[in-house]
Order: C-alpha cells, then structure tokens, then sequence
C-alpha cells in the first residue's frame, strides 16, 4: 500500500511539473525575456545562444534547409559563430541594466518584435525557424 502511494505521489508531482512548466518550445516572449535577463547579467554568450543563425547559414548556402540539424549545429560551431555574436553583443550590453525587461511582444506569423522596458536597447525583433523562435536583431 505504501509503495502505491508513494508511487501515486510520484506521478502527481511529475505531472504537475508538466502542467506548470508547459510543454513544447519557448513562445517568443520567454525568448525574449532569456535573451534580454543575460544581457542585464552582462552573459553575453548566453546571449549569443539564443541568436538566429539559420538566416546567416542560407545568406552563405543557399542549401542551408535541406542539411541535417545535426550538420547545420556543427557549422554553426566550427564557423563560431556565436563566439563572433558574442563579441558584438559586448556594445550592447551597457544598454541594459539591472532592471531592463521585457514588455509587450506581438507576433506577425513566423517574426515578433519585443518592446524592451527600463534599457537604453528599445527592441528586441525575433524569428520563428522549425517552430523555435530565435533573436534576429536588436534596436
């Protein structure tokens, strides 16, 4: 009796956890708001691992789409291009304090622009690639 309760237990709180934390990928927002609390944190390569680098990848090869993930990660890796991201995201992040959050995000299909409150950053634009969304320029 005890072992099914503790199993019972269990599942309640594993369930819970799903039911609380969601299920599936981040929304816009909770992108958004990830990107711009590691700007405020001055991680600017924490940053950089929420950028939009498929853009960069079919700017240099038109066959970008039809590579594998796995291909696609491991050019992005051996290209370093989030290294690269990093750096220029230095300048930007004495544009965000402590304080700086995210406010209203509209989405538009697959692109969503998000207002950025209390920073010297005004806008965080986001694009939507294999139903993750990922940061594609700041203003």
């Amino acid at each position: 009796m005890r072992a099914f309760i503790r199993i019972a237990l269990a599942c309640v709180i594993v369930l819970s956890a799903i039911v609380v934390g969601g299920c599936g990928n981040p929304d816009a927002k909770q992108i958004a708001d990830a990107f711009v609390r590691a700007m405020a944190a001055n991680d600017t390569a924490k940053a950089a691992g929420y950028w939009d680098y498929n853009s960069l990848g079919r700017e240099k090869n038109p066959d970008w789409d039809t590579f594998a993930g796995s291909q696609r990660n491991l050019i992005i890796k051996e290209s370093k291009w989030a290294e690269k991201r990093a750096e220029q995201l230095d300048y930007w992040k004495l544009h965000f304090s402590r304080t700086t959050k995210v406010g209203d995000v509209v989405e538009m299909d697959d692109t969503a622009e998000a207002e950025i409150v209390d920073g010297r950053a005004h806008k965080v634009k986001l694009v939507r690639y294999n139903d993750k969304w990922y940061v594609s320029e700041l203003r």
